[in-house]
């Protein structure tokens, strides 16, 4: 027999938000009422639109799979830099529904790498410093917020083998923005080299890591 359905309720929870560098990614929630009455009636697609303006002017349309609840763009689709308006609907055997809410995120790449990573040697501590990147995810003439700074150290094994296992990693200057930057290490073992490297976080996601930089012997005024 025919089953007789309904078209389906808009989808729920929509959302819009960087996931990678140049990469928008959309989510929502299944509809409360795909066609007969429950959440089980099968879903034909989703269409997901985007477009530069909430009124969408320029719209485009892209179908993701009706079992899915989400859909990424394509790295380079959009303009580093630029805001994204985007929304979703779904469509049964009947036909669509309405489209959702209206979510918007600004296409981000990864940040570069901080710069002039550096340590001053001190009592069983590090004062190291470093810089902004010159790219913090919109290109050089726009700075975008930072959420933080992940400084890695790893002792060596030679020079510190009852430390060899303490690599740590440390989340430093959460939401700095400040050209320079500088944080103390402690609880370092006496006479041991370490390496150490950073890398900084957007929206997005993370930089590449620094190239490692060595600092050894450490020196401790007090006995």
């Amino acid at each position: 027999g025919v089953i007789a359905i309904g078209l389906p309720s808009i989808p729920n929870d929509f959302q819009l938000r960087p996931v990678g560098s140049g990469v928008l990614m959309s989510q929502w929630t299944r509809p409360e009422e795909t066609g007969n009455g429950s959440r089980l009636y099968p879903l034909v697609r989703y269409d997901v639109q985007f477009a530069a303006d909430e009124q969408f002017s320029d719209g485009e349309v892209f179908s993701a799979d009706g079992r899915l609840n989400l859909y990424r763009t394509v790295p380079g689709q959009y303009a580093t830099g630029h805001v994204k308006f985007s929304r979703v609907r779904a469509m049964n055997d009947a036909g669509v529904s309405e489209w959702s809410e209206i979510a918007s995120a600004t296409v981000l790449h990864f940040p570069t790498r901080p710069r002039n990573l550096n340590a001053t040697n001190g009592n069983l501590s590090l004062l190291v410093t470093f810089e902004r990147p010159i790219n913090t995810g919109t290109g050089t003439v726009r700075i975008w917020p930072l959420l933080w700074y992940e400084l890695e150290i790893t002792p060596h094994p030679y020079t510190c083998p009852e430390d060899a296992n303490r690599q740590r990693t440390l989340q430093v200057a959460n939401f700095s923005q400040l050209e320079k930057n500088n944080y103390t290490v402690i609880g370092l073992r006496k006479g041991c080299e370490y390496s150490f490297r950073m890398r900084v976080k957007n929206d997005a996601g993370f930089s590449n890591y620094t190239e490692p930089v060595l600092e050894s012997f450490l020196e401790c005024s007090q006995k």
